[in-house]
């Protein structure tokens, strides 16, 4: 289902007061250092001609997460993983070895294999 955009605009074309549809999006060209911006291009109903109305950052790629980030993610969903109060400190974290002086540990319902390619390491600990 694609989103419709209008506007009722002067046509400087056909010089009357049309509707003119979103028609897409086309990348200027930005200055040297200056930020990206795109163009909001719409089309006249009437005689089809193209008009800018309007402009909006580029949107940024999405940067790719890195590994870390995707092992902290599926060891969060699958393998229950979450931060707790450490047991022997009581989460003070005062003098504690257990914990190193944080008073919080990772605690995981399960560090079991979730499948052949589970990217946790067999000897547990946190990522």
């Amino acid at each position: 289902m694609s989103l419709t955009i209008y506007a009722s605009l002067m046509c400087a074309s056909c010089r009357h007061p049309t509707l003119h549809l979103f028609h897409e999006r086309r990348l200027q060209k930005p200055p040297a250092g200056d930020p990206a911006f795109v163009d909001l291009i719409y089309v006249c109903e009437g005689c089809e001609t193209e008009r800018v109305w309007g402009s909006e950052p580029k949107p940024q790629p999405k940067r790719r997460r890195s590994a870390r980030e995707e092992l902290r993610e599926h060891a969060v969903a699958v393998h229950g993983m979450r931060v707790a109060d450490c047991a022997a400190c009581l989460g003070v974290g005062l003098s504690c070895s257990s914990c190193d002086d944080r008073g919080s540990v990772w605690v995981f319902d399960s560090l079991d294999p979730c499948g052949p390619d589970c990217p946790l390491p067999v000897t547990g600990g946190g990522p």
